[in-house]
């Protein structure tokens, strides 16, 4: 057999090759953002390597997806899986992402190789670790910097290794296939002896560790003679771990003349120069052992991969089927080692100590293990995924990387997760629908949901960022389903729906059977819209047309942001959430923020289980804390027939005694939290009606200024990215424009005791924001619930929860209807008897929108 490596010459061994798979780099990219973003120190990764059983393939360690990061937890999880595949051998390595290109030509290389050499020879020689894990002989460092913005990677490996190879000599070579009788590895007996017993360690490592894949380092010795039929049984060969021949080894069982030291070689080259993995190997066996000659077995074999049973650590067992029966492929060396110094006394010895590391331990390492360039010669490597990534996911991955790096410095507290799947609700996709939807799609939301029953004009597009000319042929296109579409060539990653409906309005009659059924249908295809969605946009072009989305985000307690036009004036307000007492509303709470609220048991459903006593204790503390920030705070003295937040009612099987301490808790609770904030129609004193009627041309197209609407829509998705944030969310108290939360500290004493934190990381966050472009100001009033309001009011909400479309369409044929339920008659009674003078007209103001054709959301189809 011919070798590049002749008898008595330095061996030379085959350095890696490194071949990193997209999913590695994908899988950086993603750790680079969420978890390391400027921490450039050096991170644990695993590459792998098979052995050289293919001559096409080089000696190469490669780089997976998630499993070159997988914790050893994350790593026995994976093995379990059925079909599970594993590579043969595990290599330690570390990934330094730095995080400019300059500190990538900067870092000083040969200290950092020098680094892990120290960190290799602690491990082999210092120490048991690589006796009993050995592929800590095998470590390795990736440096890189990751162009995120461009998908493209810097990169450069090093393979550090321990000492010079001019300390080893080789003697012979040969195929392990090859006869020698009297040695060890002589025939095809003890071939198949080795491919057995390194299945069988295999499986013992895996029974041990929990870990997949197989000890790249062994050793192979003589079996014990057996007795049979009065005849010598022929002596087999024994695979063992590198700590069981240590431990035989002292104890005198084994020799240094009686084993063949093997590992899994990745090297396919037809000569007898041995892969990388064997010259670490080899110090350890000096240094550590004292060995001055070594015979070696390069296994080049198909290690037997593992199957589908799974072993008691929870990994895949390997298993024998397919395996070689002869060495076809594999080397032994015999390698002389009396040039290089070792320990006479043993591992711990300190006779030579000294002279030993200095020998295999430089001071300063080389050059030596760099990978070299594609060119050949030393320098890192570009690795270009824009060509190579699907296009949809190439912008995915650019799409929410502004957002995530907001978290390294400005906002650590952003959840891109949770704006990801919030789902929104714009009722109107017109020029405020579709600059609010182009601006949630910034800030990462991907669910949004347009509901709208108008058509594309040919005036829409200039205004509407979402059409074009060709949605506008033809009658146009309906404005929802466009609207969706665009999103969706805008940004493939949207999950984006349209829905042709209109929204029945007090004050707009329904005249025919044909038109009350269309409504009806339309009425509860947009409750179940709203009730499916975390956030409510109401961006129509009619007072009117906002009370119903009003009262349906109140019922099922949804954010729900207003925004309106005016001629140079914009208003962007928020609601406050359901009025209801623990009735139908849900509280949020960290732990259910990532969900859309459910709705309030069913009648008839059954009742929450009897509180425990320690749940009662608990109750207990949490009122006593509440309380105390209760009392110092502004609303300490509000009158408990204010709407509150839910509170949690008394355990019926209670005693007396821990009932009335249930009740302090829920009162506290109740008093600590914010006042409800008002809703649009809250500062009205009469209802919605039909506002369409004698109107001139320029009052029934809009009429503001085209800077408006962009400023209006940023304003409202800024609110709703604030709300999602905090730990109330609609219950969120109201900030002035200094950001101090009027009741903040209230609030925050609730929400802790109730677990929930407190604080609003993103700013301020007002009840109202009124922009006014003439003057180039803003203004953020605020206003408590009416609990008159003919939209959000308890008594509102409880007659449509008990009525449904019934009075739903009672409204749209009288609306002084919703002036008898929420009360506002029987107070405008009382005034008129005290015979104040009032003016109970309301101006219109607000009532413009964003469309300037007549079919829109909000208006009664004809």
């Amino acid at each position: 057999m011919t070798s590049t490596t002749g008898p008595g010459d330095a061996l030379k061994f085959v350095a890696f090759s490194s071949l990193v798979k997209v999913e590695f780099w994908t899988e950086l990219a993603t750790k680079k953002l969420d978890t390391y973003r400027l921490n450039d120190d050096a991170q644990p990764i695993y590459g792998f390597y098979g052995s050289g059983h293919d001559a096409r393939a080089p000696c190469r360690l490669n780089l997976l997806g998630e499993s070159s990061f997988d914790s050893p937890d994350d790593e026995g999880r994976r093995a379990a899986r059925p079909g599970a595949r594993f590579e043969e051998c595990r290599a330690i390595g570390y990934v330094k992402n730095v995080n400019t290109k300059e500190a990538f030509k900067e870092l000083d290389k040969p200290a950092a190789l020098a680094a892990i050499a120290r960190e290799t020879w602690a491990d082999a020689v210092e120490s048991d670790r690589a006796v009993a894990e050995p592929e800590r002989l095998l470590r390795f460092l990736l440096l890189t910097f990751a162009d995120l913005k461009n998908s493209a990677f810097l990169h450069w490996f090093a393979f550090p290794t321990l000492g010079s190879q001019a300390l080893f000599r080789l003697v012979s070579s040969r195929p392990a296939s090859a006869a020698a009788p009297g040695v060890l590895l002589g025939g095809p007996a003890d071939a198949a002896s080795v491919v057995r017993g390194l299945a069988d360690l295999w499986a013992r490592s895996v029974e041990g560790t929990g870990r997949p894949h197989c000890p790249p380092f062994f050793a192979v010795v003589k079996a014990p003679r057996g007795d049979g039929d009065g005849e010598e049984a022929a002596a087999g060969l024994r695979v063992l771990s590198l700590l069981e021949f240590e431990r035989e080894r002292a104890g005198g069982e084994v020799g240094d003349d009686t084993v063949v030291f093997g590992f899994v070689d990745p090297c396919s080259e037809p000569g007898g120069m041995p892969g990388w993995p064997l010259r670490n190997f080899l110090v350890l066996l000096s240094a550590r052992w004292g060995v001055k000659r070594a015979r070696v077995l390069c296994f080049r074999e198909h290690v037997p991969r593992a199957s589908a049973g799974a072993g008691s650590g929870g990994a895949a067992a390997p298993t024998t089927g397919g395996g070689p029966s002869v060495l076809s492929r594999s080397v032994v060396l015999d390698i002389d080692l009396s040039a290089a110094p070792s320990a006479s006394g043993g591992p711990g010895e300190a006779a030579a100590a000294a002279a030993v590391k200095a020998a295999w331990l430089p001071a300063r390492v080389g050059s030596l293990g760099w990978e070299p360039n594609a060119a050949g010669r030393p320098g890192p490597r570009m690795s270009d995924l824009s060509s190579v990534l699907d296009p949809a996911r190439l912008a995915e991955n650019s799409v929410r990387l502004n957002i995530k790096l907001m978290r390294w410095r400005a906002l650590p507290e952003l959840d891109v997760e949770l704006l990801a799947e919030t789902k929104c609700l714009l009722l109107g996709a017109g020029t405020l629908g579709c600059a609010v939807a182009r601006c949630l799609m910034g800030w990462g939301v991907q669910h949004i949901t347009f509901a709208d029953n108008g058509r594309v004009a040919y005036s829409n597009p200039v205004r509407q960022s979402l059409f074009t000319f060709e949605d506008c042929k033809g009658g146009g296109k309906f404005k929802a389903e466009a609207a969706a579409a665009a999103l969706s060539a805008v940004y493939p990653g949207a999950r984006s729906s349209g829905h042709v409906l209109t929204i029945p309005m007090p004050g707009h009659p329904l005249t025919t059977p044909a038109e009350t059924s269309r409504a009806r249908r339309d009425a509860e295809k947009l409750e179940e819209l709203v009730s499916s969605h975390d956030v409510v946009f109401v961006v129509t072009d009619s007072r009117e047309s906002r009370w119903l989305p009003t009262l349906l985000a109140a019922k099922h307690d949804k954010i729900c942001v207003n925004a309106a036009l005016g001629l140079d004036s914009f208003l962007v307000v928020r609601h406050g959430g359901s009025p209801d007492d623990g009735g139908g509303g849900e509280a949020s709470t960290e732990g259910s923020r990532r969900k859309h609220q459910a709705e309030a048991p069913a009648v008839g459903a059954p009742a929450s289980p009897a509180k425990t006593a320690e749940e009662l204790e608990s109750e207990k503390a949490q009122a006593s804390a509440a309380s105390a920030a209760a009392a110092s705070s502004p609303e300490a003295g509000i009158p408990e027939s204010e709407p509150m937040a839910p509170s949690c009612p008394p355990c019926p099987d209670a005693t007396t005694t821990t009932t009335a301490a249930a009740d302090s808790a829920a009162t506290a609770v109740r008093r600590a939290t914010p006042p409800r904030l008002g809703c649009y129609f809250c500062t009205d004193v009469v209802a919605p009606e039909n506002s369409s009627l004698n109107r001139t041309l320029d009052q029934q197209c809009t009429v503001t200024r085209p800077g408006l609407a962009p400023m209006a829509a940023a304003t409202a998705v800024e609110m709703t990215v604030g709300l999602l944030h905090h730990p109330l969310r609609q219950r969120a108290p109201a900030d002035d424009s200094a950001g101090r939360a009027r009741g903040l500290g209230a609030a925050q004493a609730a929400a802790q005791a109730a677990g929930q934190g407190g604080g609003h990381p993103l700013g301020a966050l007002p009840h109202q924001v009124r922009g006014f472009i003439a003057s180039f100001t803003t203004v953020t009033p605020s206003a408590l619930a009416f609990d008159r309001c003919t939209a959000c009011s308890k008594p509102v909400v409880a007659a449509h929860r008990s009525q449904g479309w019934g009075f739903v369409e009672s409204a749209c044929q009288s609306p002084s209807v919703l002036e008898e339920v929420s009360g506002l008659e029987e107070m405008r009674k009382g005034l008129d008897a005290l015979d104040v003078d009032l003016d109970w007209s309301v101006g219109d103001e607000w009532e413009n929108d964003d469309d300037d054709d007549d079919d829109d959301v909000d208006k009664k189809e004809a």
